[in-house]
């Protein structure tokens, strides 16, 4: 399977504005519209709404004990059900932890986005494993799947990333941070960050990639070069709008 040359963007890329003088950014937000854990870091929301109208908020979590920097050697993936998109969420419940077998992903679950397509579940999530060393956990960094057949579970693993590295390429160190959207064609692209060796443990930039498959469990194809360069950002969330795809950046 190739990838055409229409995909290699140009992607739009829309100037940060000062939120201050744009009505269009996202402003602070009433406590009625958050949700948070007492005692854990929370980040990574993604909401999905569930057949029988009510929603699902999946989300990464780790002890505020580990500090921020926990992220990446101790992070979990969790759910919580509310009846609107902006919930109120309760009854939260991990769904995987750092508690399983010696594998690709043993130790850290993070960077969790959900999607159901035909009638199926994908979670696509960033795992690592390590010695408890933070950056040998953040350079051994790869994306996987977990596939359910209703949005509660039970969740099935891939037994090898989704998405590996790449050596002597742009993301050769490790790759992270996937969001995944169909095309109009009935593919499937990925948009996920990636880092090559560079000056060890650091490597070098963090960029963003792409990748093609004609089914969400895969096997994905990349594209050969990172698809754009920002400064400082950080998780791409893709969603699919009207035949066209949109990236957001966190910077």
């Amino acid at each position: 399977m190739s990838v055409p040359p229409s995909a290699i963007a140009p992607w739009d890329r829309h100037e940060l504005l000062d939120a201050d003088s744009n009505p269009q950014s996202i402003h602070p937000v009433s406590d009625q519209f958050t949700f948070s854990l007492p005692d854990w870091h929370v980040w990574c929301g993604s909401i999905l709404e569930n057949p029988d109208g009510t929603f699902s908020l999946y989300f990464s979590c780790w002890p505020e004990s580990e500090g921020h920097e926990g992220w990446v050697t101790t992070s979990q993936i969790w759910r919580a059900g509310g009846p609107l998109p902006w919930g109120p969420y309760a009854n939260p419940e991990v769904v995987f932890a750092g508690d399983t077998p010696r594998s690709w992903d043993a130790d850290n679950f993070h960077n969790v986005t959900v999607k159901e397509f035909n009638g199926r579940y994908f979670m696509y999530y960033t795992g690592n494993f390590g010695n408890g060393e933070w950056w040998v956990h953040r350079n051994n960094q790869r994306i996987g799947v977990a596939i359910a057949d209703t949005s509660r579970g039970p969740w099935h693993r891939s037994q090898v990333p989704l998405l590996d590295i790449s050596p002597d390429s742009w993301d050769s160190l490790c790759v992270a941070n996937p969001s995944v959207a169909p095309t109009n064609d009935g593919r499937y692209l990925m948009i996920y960050k990636g880092v090559t060796s560079g000056d060890l443990p650091y490597g070098s930039k963090v960029l963003h990639g792409m990748a093609y498959s004609d089914a969400p469990y895969g096997p994905f194809q990349k594209n050969p070069a990172p698809i754009f360069e920002i400064p400082k950002s950080n998780s791409p969330s893709k969603t699919h709008i009207s035949g066209s795809h949109r990236a957001v950046i966190v910077v």
